[in-house]
């Protein structure tokens, strides 16, 4: 009788656990908090010049102007294969922005 008491035990300490553990993976689940991106003025490893509002790098210049949009922004950097924080990178332009 006894090893029988130590198993219904063992399963009333397993199912209390899960019980917890389903709850605790409910409450991450409703406080998640979404992913904030810093978008960068120029692409990475391009220098910004603030007197005309452009980005260079190794003789080649673009215009911030001609981007209206950051899905312009996208469009650009996959095009052109090059990095850029908070553009590039960001999952949400993928769905938003129909690229070519």
């Amino acid at each position: 009788m006894e090893f029988f008491d130590i198993i219904t035990n063992i399963g009333l300490i397993l199912v209390i656990v899960l019980f917890f553990y389903f709850l605790y993976t409910i409450s991450v689940i409703a406080t998640k908090q979404t992913v904030n991106y810093i978008k960068a003025k120029c692409p990475d490893y391009w220098t910004y010049d603030d007197s005309d509002g452009t980005c260079a790098k190794d003789g080649e210049t673009i215009i911030l102007s001609d981007f209206v949009s950051d899905c312009d922004k996208y469009s650009y950097t996959k095009t052109e294969n090059i990095p850029w924080s908070g553009i590039s990178n960001n999952s949400s332009f993928k769905e938003k922005c129909k690229v070519d």
